[in-house]
């Protein structure tokens, strides 16, 4: 693997362990068996290399989506099922004291990780509702505007972690519980049977 792409995979890791604050260049560089100084030559900064790993999470996250929605082997059905997975099995590597410290710590990050969260409702989301009407698994008379606006709240709501940390629920908890309530909501009789009985 490319030494920067390591870096990144490593620094992923870490972020999500740790938050922003903990985590420490110099922890950083001793798991990957480097200098200080060679991890500086790749990025300039702690928050330099945070940016780098946000965006390495949102093309992984982006690509991951599109490539389950344009998979014709899948019906479906699979397909809202696998992109559960992906997501949710995401969701579970963060916690509400993570997601608190990179709001606090690093707010344009943050900003920017709220941003590609609306960018992806109304663009992967809104295909893949799209590609339920056609395919007959949710109702012909659903509005895709409105659920993606609804779908869009819910989420930002219960992801915000002011609320998180409050919370009896952890943030895969909350987007399990999100996703099959409008998904189920959506769909036709059969589907919603079809459906409940993927899981």
């Amino acid at each position: 693997m490319e030494t920067k792409n390591r870096i990144i995979e490593e620094a992923r890791g870490q972020f999500m362990k740790y938050g922003y604050s903990r985590m420490r260049m110099d922890d950083l560089a001793y798991s990957l068996g480097m200098s200080k100084k060679t991890l500086y030559q790749y990025f300039t900064s702690k928050e330099d290399l945070c940016a780098a790993v946000t965006q390495h999470i949102f093309t992984n996250h982006q690509c991951g989506i599109v490539t389950i929605i344009a998979d014709d082997s899948l019906d479906f059905i699979a397909k809202l099922r696998k992109i559960a997975v992906f997501i949710s099995t995401n969701a579970m590597q963060i916690t509400a004291d993570v997601l608190m410290d990179f709001k606090r710590n690093v707010p344009h990050i943050w900003q920017d990780v709220e941003e590609f969260r609306k960018k992806s409702i109304h663009t992967e989301f809104k295909s893949l509702l799209e590609k339920g009407k056609t395919e007959k698994v949710f109702r012909a008379d659903v509005n895709v505007e409105i659920v993606i606006s609804l779908y869009y709240g819910a989420m930002n709501y219960v992801i915000n972690p002011d609320n998180l940390q409050n919370a009896a629920y952890s943030p895969q908890e909350a987007f399990n519980t999100i996703f099959r309530i409008f998904m189920e909501g959506m769909m036709t009789e059969d589907a919603r049977k079809a459906f409940a009985n993927s899981f």
